[in-house]
């Protein structure tokens, strides 16, 4: 019994030893960039992301940070005899889709209630409104894992209402927009220690706790 206690002490540090050195040291991909480029709303536009390299160790996130620009310009017109007052008010959308998690930022022109004489025009903006966000992504990691691409959706759907005016009232939106995002990779080279070895850890302790008992119980006698 000593000799099996001694050699399930041994085995037990052993096992301690192992899980001391699989605390993972993480490293970090460097950045990569993407952009739409600037154009004008609304669009889909696709953007093929390099996948990890499964071979520089196991994934552990893939953290995003991601930034859009929306620039807006509103013109309305009173081509009424008389003078009219109207308000307009336009959104945009800027949306990404990171392989189903998605993410985005929603940019504002309101006009407020102006007055307008007969023939006047007025131009408000452009203004341009900036958004970033950063997200990290630590589930389904084996869809950006390979040596392939994996794809992701950036998309803007906007639109604007009036308020007001007359019948003769023109008024327009023009807008632009731009999404990028960077992004990263973090990984470890390190292997978890399997679930048996643990388990075979605790039996050695419960084997090594019960062999104690009995050896007071003798030693009471």
């Amino acid at each position: 019994m000593k000799k099996l206690i001694a050699t399930g002490v041994l085995l037990l540090a052993s096992s301690g030893a192992a899980f001391a050195s699989v605390v993972p040291e993480i490293f970090t991909t460097n950045a990569a960039h993407y952009s739409t480029g600037t154009s004008t709303t609304d669009w889909i536009k696709t953007l093929s992301v390099d996948k990890f390299d499964g071979s520089l160790g196991r994934l552990l996130s893939v953290d995003i940070n991601w930034n859009t620009e929306v620039v807006t310009q509103a013109t309305i017109r009173n081509d009424n005899e008389t003078t009219a007052g109207i308000q307009l008010t336009s959104t945009q959308n800027v949306d990404f889709n990171f392989n189903g998690t998605e993410s985005g930022s929603t940019a504002g022109l309101d006009t407020g209630f102006n007055l307008y004489a007969s023939g006047e025009t007025k131009v408000f903006g452009p203004q341009t409104d900036n958004f970033s966000d950063s997200l990290s992504i630590t589930s389904d990691l084996g869809s950006w894992t390979g040596t392939d691409f994996l794809d992701v959706i950036a998309s803007t759907l906007g639109g604007y209402g009036v308020m007001g005016g007359g019948g003769n009232m023109e008024a327009s939106v023009a807008t632009t927009a731009l999404a990028e995002f960077d992004v990263v990779y973090s990984y470890t080279t390190e292997t978890p220690l399997p679930a048996a070895a643990w388990l075979f850890g605790t039996g050695l302790m419960g084997l090594v706790g019960v062999a104690r008992r009995k050896k007071a119980a003798k030693l009471a006698a």
